[in-house]
């Protein structure tokens, strides 16, 4: 009898232990293993043209899961579905058998209202699966302006063009309800005043005009199955404002069918494209030499009669000229008279020049893979390069930093940066040089 109250005495005193020192501890306990968070998801926000037209928009769509541990027949339930949806039974079994996820199992993302419809015909046990509320993308426009917008993946992330560098702006921020499981599996919502709402995201006006875009996009179609390019790339920008009214880019795909895209189909070949400018930069050298005075627009250039020896080299041309005006020296696109231009300039001045037009480094448009071309610094320039560089050799630049730069020649001699997203306090950029000079 001793024995039997020592024992009730030690039984007593551990109950007092449990129920007065670790009572906090063992009810969080509980707390982590019944209450968990489940996100409400955001609402992306709408992108728009200029005009209000819409290029990308979101619809409610529920997506399917099942509950595992409450599913007593695998198999009938992989089957079921699998027929139902159109899926693969094996794959929904391997789902629901996983004993790392006894709770939660994604069956089918992002369902049509007739699929939800026919998966609730199916009169399973209600505690097997649910239906959580998601948002799925879609572009009303189709394959137009595909490289712009960019997609939005399965888990809601931008990815490419304006849905991944506006991504934080477009997607908004999630909400979180706490829900609580019981013993059987079965979900119940609580504690409603701990829950947060969702921050849906926020509407993106863009500088495209729709219609100028898709006639864009016409044009350069009809470029690429003339010549057949490897890739091909076009924009439309205002020179005034910098504003991007189209861009488009081959070859391309549709953000509504990403079953079928082609290699290369990806890339924006308008900002991430690196070439030798070629005769597109002569324009830039010479309205640069009349700003600074080093050349006058009326005056005649000797061309040597299409060979002319500079430094190391002969330079040529492809048509024996003598003379010819500033202005012709740019028709006829002349190598020569560009080299004679360029040496009254001096490598320094040609560099500053290249550097004031925007090119060795990114415009900082609003698109993600923008390259920053290539430019060696003007100690690694010599007097080879004095010939080549006026002629748009020995750098490389992408499609948006030459029309950046052209844009100049057409606004007076700003250089304005190229945006995409539409601003109403854009800074006025400053003069390169006077309208004169533009017109020489």
């Amino acid at each position: 009898s001793v024995f039997i109250v020592l024992g009730w005495i030690v039984l007593a005193g551990r109950l007092i232990q449990v129920q007065g020192t670790q009572r906090d501890a063992l009810s969080a306990s509980v707390t982590r293993q019944s209450t968990f968070q489940e996100p409400i998801p955001a609402r992306p926000g709408e992108i728009l043209d200029r005009h209000g037209h819409v290029l990308a928009m979101t619809i409610a769509r529920e997506s399917l899961y099942a509950v595992p541990s409450q599913i007593e027949d695998p198999w009938q339930f992989s089957w079921k579905v699998s027929q139902t949806l159109g899926l693969n039974a094996d794959s929904i079994y391997e789902r629901i058998t996983d004993p790392a996820t006894p709770h939660f199992a994604w069956i089918q993302r992002r369902l049509s209202d007739e699929q939800a419809a026919a998966v609730r015909r199916l009169e399973l046990p209600s505690q097997c699966y649910g239906f959580r509320n998601e948002y799925m993308r879609q572009y009303p426009q189709g394959a137009f302006a595909a490289h712009v917008l960019g997609i939005r993946d399965i888990d809601n992330s931008g990815r490419g063009g304006l849905e991944e560098s506006l991504n934080s702006m477009i997607c908004g921020e999630d909400g979180i309800r706490l829900l609580t499981r019981d013993a059987r599996g079965v979900v119940m919502e609580v504690a409603a005043e701990q829950s947060r709402p969702p921050q849906h995201g926020r509407t993106v006006i863009s500088t495209l005009d729709l219609l100028i875009q898709i006639e864009t996009e016409r044009q350069l179609d009809r470029l690429v199955e003339r010549w057949r390019p490897q890739g091909a790339c076009a924009i439309v920008i205002d020179p005034a404002s910098g504003e991007v009214l189209a861009m488009a880019s081959r070859p391309t795909f549709d953000p509504g069918h990403l079953t079928h895209v082609p290699d290369g189909g990806w890339n924006n070949l308008a900002v991430s494209a690196v070439f030798e400018p070629g005769s597109t930069f002569k324009p830039l050298v010479v309205a640069w030499a009349v700003q600074k005075q080093m050349l006058q627009q009326d005056e005649m250039i000797d061309c040597h009669w299409g060979a002319y020896r500079m430094g190391r080299r002969v330079l040529h041309d492809h048509h024996a000229y003598g003379e010819l005006s500033v202005e012709d020296v740019l028709v006829k696109s002349s190598n020569i008279g560009m080299a004679r231009i360029a040496e009254r300039m001096g490598l320094q001045e040609l560099y500053r020049a290249t550097v004031s037009f925007g090119f060795g480094r990114r415009t900082g448009i609003e698109l993600p893979g923008e390259a920053g071309g290539l430019l060696r610094p003007l100690a690694r320039w010599d007097d080879y390069s004095l010939g080549s560089v006026p002629m748009g050799q020995e750098l490389a630049v992408t499609p948006l930093q030459l029309i950046a730069a052209h844009a100049a020649l057409a606004n007076g001699g700003r250089l304005v940066r190229p945006h995409i997203l539409a601003a109403e306090n854009d800074p006025v950029p400053s003069p390169l040089f006077s309208v004169n000079s533009v017109n020489a």
